[in-house]
């Protein structure tokens, strides 16, 4: 890699992105970051003026800007992206603009400019439901907008004529960032038991793979000097095989580090996707093992709650749920 160019992040002011970006500059990688802001930039707004930082406000679905923004930079990782069922659920067609039509762009501007690499981030959700455990090899089988959207735009970045471009199918994230999300399952059900003593879970034998936030940062970072051959054209699980869960199991771990609350088990509702996911093919590529466990992402969140680093956890900022997509 030459690190004199920038690598660039779109939805970089997110919640991995605002992770990811930090990260890349301790480890020397000049950052330029594409986002429209939808959920503001106060995850990075305190990099702002450093000479190894830049910040491009814009959207993916905008052609001319996304390739303006891709001028010169040496890897792209793409992150932006209407994230989740419930926001999809809201704006179909944003949803599908931003996901399918955005990343055609990013292709598009990566084909153009030469840009040697393209890291997507895809999801785990595209498996839906199966008895089986899921690999890079299984059928996908998407029950929401969501992941079809991101299925779709998995196979463009795959038949791009980028010479490394590498999918990425992300297990759910926990864990605080920069741009800290209350929303997803392990960091609202420990909220759930922390301020308001109980935890509701419909169904709960459903499997969901998890992986913090941090361990996601750390996957795009191997990735970036991992040989060609080795992530070309690939597609990627990220999570690891101890991370599986019911959510059933997850309510029992918050419970057992915030006893207070209590659990209240429903029956299923809509939610239908039950998937766990084998990972044994990031870890043997890129030897990637995450370091962060359940317990300590539970941990995390409470004490945040606790210290009044999240000062009120009602904050929309914290959430896509019922977000309309700018």
């Amino acid at each position: 890699m030459n690190f004199h160019k920038p690598v660039l992040v779109t939805g970089g002011a997110g919640y991995i992105g605002s992770t990811l970006v930090r990260d890349l500059l301790r480890n020397g990688y000049p950052v330029r970051v594409l986002d429209n802001f939808t959920y503001g930039d106060y995850g990075i707004r305190d990099l702002l003026g450093r000479s190894d930082f830049q910040i491009v406000q814009g959207d993916v679905r905008n052609k001319d800007e996304v390739f303006q923004v891709a001028r010169g930079v040496e890897a792209v990782i793409h992150l932006a992206g209407a994230s989740g069922d419930e926001s999809c659920n809201v704006d179909p067609g944003v949803c599908y603009e931003v996901n399918t039509l955005g990343t055609q762009h990013i292709v598009e501007a990566c084909e153009s400019e030469r840009v040697s690499r393209l890291a997507f981030s895809s999801s785990c959700s595209v498996y839906g439901a199966t008895v089986e455990v899921v690999d890079e090899t299984t059928l996908p089988n998407p029950l929401t907008l969501y992941a079809r959207t991101k299925l779709e735009a998995e196979k463009r970045v795959l038949t791009s004529q980028i010479s490394c471009p590498t999918v990425f199918r992300i297990a759910t994230v926990f864990g605080l960032s920069g741009r800290s999300r209350l929303d997803l399952v392990l960091n609202l059900l420990t909220v759930k038991a922390q301020m308001e003593k109980r935890i509701t879970i419909f169904g709960g034998a459903q499997w969901r793979p998890l992986i913090h936030v941090k361990d996601v940062s750390r996957a795009f970072l191997l990735w970036l000097t991992a040989p060609e051959s080795v992530c070309a054209h690939q597609i990627f699980n990220l999570g690891s095989n101890t991370l599986n869960l019911s959510i059933r199991d997850l309510a029992e771990k918050i419970r057992s580090i915030i006893p207070s609350a209590s659990l209240d088990v429903r029956l299923l509702q809509a939610d239908m996707r039950d998937y766990r996911v084998n990972f044994d093919k990031i870890h043997q590529a890129f030897q990637f093992t995450p370091q962060h466990s359940i317990e300590e992402g539970i941990q995390e969140v409470r004490e945040g709650l606790l210290s009044g680093l999240i000062p009120d956890y009602r904050d929309p900022r914290y959430s896509t749920i019922g977000r309309k997509l700018a």
